[in-house]
């Protein structure tokens, strides 16, 4: 009960300024004492009112209470337009779908998480690759293992992506070319046609 009235005097007392209207001819009287007097007839609740309004006597307090009115008030922007920040699914999403989809095909035999169906299919492709007796530099085959997970997530790798980490940690776009010459694009497209089928 007490809280509630507290909480009401301070209500009351934020609106001090419509107050003050009221008792222009009493300037030297406390402000807890003009709002008691105008609020309570009995004399025993003007003065727990009194005692309870005192603190509003001061202005450094009334000051700050305002303040904190006005830093609690949010404004509501209806003029300037949202921006999409992210479109599409996640990537874990986008992986149970394809998941589903090739399963669902009959594409795979057993449902079974994507990134590990494209590292089998890399693994594959690699041995495919030693087959017909093209090898990789330590160096190429760091890059080429970098590529698989960006597949396994996204369902392709574009020379775009190495601008983002991991490979812009590694030399990006530039350090992929000085590995795999003018062969980088058609290895890609290699990559995303052998990996995400």
């Amino acid at each position: 009960m007490r809280i509630l009235t507290c909480g009401a005097a301070v209500a009351a007392a934020l609106r001090w300024e419509r107050l003050a209207a009221t008792f222009r001819g009493q300037a030297n009287v406390p402000f807890s004492r003009r709002f008691a007097q105008t609020q309570t007839p009995v004399p025993s609740q003007a003065r727990i009112l009194t005692r309870r309004l005192r603190p509003f006597d001061n202005p450094t307090f009334r000051d700050a209470l305002a303040k904190a009115k006005q830093d609690a008030e949010q404004t509501i922007d209806t003029v300037t337009r949202d921006q999409v920040i992210f479109r599409g699914l996640a990537a874990a999403a986008r992986q149970a779908a394809a998941d589903l989809v090739r399963f669902s095909l009959e594409q795979q035999s057993v449902l079974k998480p994507f990134a590990e169906s494209v590292a089998e299919r890399f693994n594959e492709w690699l041995m495919d690759k030693a087959k017909v007796g093209i090898t990789f530099s330590p160096a190429q085959l760091a890059w080429l293992n970098l590529t698989r997970d960006p597949i396994a997530t996204s369902l392709t790798v574009e020379p775009d992506d190495f601008e983002f980490a991991p490979f812009s940690q590694r030399g990006g776009l530039g350090k992929a070319h000085q590995l795999f010459g003018d062969q980088l694009p058609a290895l890609l497209d290699e990559l995303n046609t052998a990996l995400a089928a």
